[in-house]
């Protein structure tokens, strides 16, 4: 009876082992928070490393996550209590000495990350009151005061003899204090996430994430088709065309406005580039909405800002701002530079094989332009080479590409003169002393009301002087398998609550 028994509990214990299969377009660069700057590594990222706070569900406040409590002490001091009896997943204790060890590491200038500058420029120092009480001493009021540390934390005790954390085993082995371990990571193979548990937040209900390899979008699709994998983005041609009502019986589609937009961005250290006027007609010659017609059959809305603008009035206001194709006026004002049928302006336009939508994207804004006698190369790059080659090195004439817009962002990142350096975000090398003094403003604002207007009155700037050509804002549309439960869609996306997911057995 007692063996019988025993059996039980065993296939019990079997059947209670639930996978989530996930598709990864490409490896992972740097498993590293503070380091990684792609959007693979980052996604990886979430489910290993955990910040001293969160955004909220429906994305209007932070909310502690390692930090146990906080307060401001005054307007330039916060005073962060943290939980105890969290665990690394090398069973150390996370103590303040982890906090410390990684805002070091964010301001160390061996490190280069984009993140640098932000804490260099806005934080005194960070004092540890005790085990698990810090202290964090701003140089002036920070409207991003609890927003910047949201990033991940880093163990002291793995990394304090790291010489080189560029270069650190730890980058491709990492150990955080999140809700899944990774245990081997191998380029160009698949990725298995093991949950965490002694995660302090509660051991997840789904027991591996297994990412496959899969950087052919059509094979993904198939095996999504197939149900060998249970979550994935759709095409706009696959949502429209290409499912079923058999695919649908197995999978919900949830669509919504992507917190992310795509844009040309010029390098403005080239001469040719340098002139206003060839980045004004380069933007009436082209059509936006026939762009988002062709790419996302509609799937998508034009980008008035690199934000999220909130207020209404600024929004129509910019919308007034947009410039409508006109192939007449972008041909005069070519001619009066120079150049016409005979003498064409000619520029390469560089983006990533990773995100399909570019390459199109390209083709259609390659056709445009040449009905004003522009004539595009397009390079096509895999992202690792794009993001070594190009972005890190700035070597471009001009690239297509998407971003993330951030709910609270940090527009020195992108926009201030001092992110035009190695490992900075200003790839246009724009720089704008108006710019300069806003984000200086927004640096020192508390109220919600003043970051939307000086967002407001930054994206103006930007849309007069077009040192970028804001594109297009996709909807993101997802297909989640049926047997997935306890998914609730929020302002955030979906993916806030994964825990709380369980697979339901067959």
């Amino acid at each position: 009876m007692k063996t019988i028994l025993l059996i039980f509990c065993f296939f019990s214990l079997l059947g209670a082992s639930t996978n989530l299969t996930l598709p990864l377009s490409s490896s992972p660069l740097r498993l590293n928070p503070i380091l990684g700057s792609d959007i693979v590594s980052r996604t990886i990222d979430q489910w290993i490393f955990d910040s001293l706070f969160i955004f909220s569900a429906d994305g209007k406040k932070l909310v502690p996550s390692l930090a146990k409590s906080y307060f401001f002490k005054n307007k330039t001091t916060l005073i962060v209590k943290l939980k105890k009896d969290i665990l690394w997943q090398n069973n150390d204790k996370f103590t303040a000495k982890d906090v410390l060890f990684t805002y070091k590491q964010l301001i160390n200038p061996n490190n280069f990350t984009p993140l640098s500058d932000e804490f260099k420029n806005n934080i005194s120092y960070l004092k540890i009151l005790s085990p698990y009480k810090i202290l964090i001493k701003y140089k002036h009021p920070y409207f991003r005061a609890l927003a910047m540390w949201n990033v991940g934390i880093l163990p002291f005790e793995v990394l304090k003899n790291e010489k080189n954390l560029m270069t650190a085993k730890f980058n491709k082995h990492p150990i955080g204090t999140g809700p899944y371990i990774l245990k081997k990571l191998q380029t160009s193979k698949d990725l298995v996430l093991y949950a965490n548990k002694n995660y302090f937040k509660k051991e997840p209900n789904i027991s591996t994430i297994t990412y496959k390899f899969l950087p052919n979008h059509n094979t993904k699709f198939l095996m999504l088709k197939q149900g060998k994998i249970d979550l994935a983005k759709l095409t706009a041609l696959q949502a429209t065309r290409q499912i079923s009502k058999k695919f649908l019986k197995k999978f919900n589609i949830f669509e919504s406005p992507d917190f992310t937009y795509t844009n040309l961005t010029f390098n403005l250290s080239l001469k040719k580039f340098k002139n206003l006027k060839i980045r004004q007609a380069i933007n009436l010659a082209i059509n936006k909405k026939q762009l988002i017609k062709i790419v996302f059959l509609g799937h998508a809305q034009i980008c008035l800002s690199p934000f999220v603008i909130k207020n209404p009035k600024y929004l129509a206001k910019l919308k007034l701002m947009q410039k409508s194709q006109n192939l007449k006026k972008s041909r005069k004002i070519l001619k009066s530079l120079g150049f016409d049928k005979a003498h064409p302006f000619r520029f390469t336009i560089i983006t990533q094989s990773l995100n399909k939508n570019l390459a199109l994207s390209a083709q259609v804004l390659q056709y445009q332009l040449s009905l004003v006698n522009i004539l595009v190369k397009i390079r096509i790059l895999p992202w690792e080479a794009f993001i070594n080659n190009i972005i890190n090195t700035k070597h471009f004439e001009c690239i297509l590409l998407d971003w993330g817009k951030p709910l609270l962002p940090n527009p020195s990142v992108i926009f201030s003169a001092n992110a035009d350096k190695l490992g900075g975000y200003n790839l246009a090398r724009y720089h704008n002393k108006k710019i300069d003094k806003l984000i200086k403003q927004e640096n020192i604002t508390n109220s919600l009301e003043k970051i939307d207007l000086i967002n407001y009155k930054i994206t103006r700037i930007l849309q007069n002087n077009l040192p970028y050509i804001y594109l297009y804002t996709p909807n993101i549309i997802l297909a989640i398998s049926k047997k997935i439960q306890n998914i609730k869609p929020s302002f955030t996306g979906i993916f806030y609550n994964e825990r709380m997911w369980k697979i339901k057995q067959n």
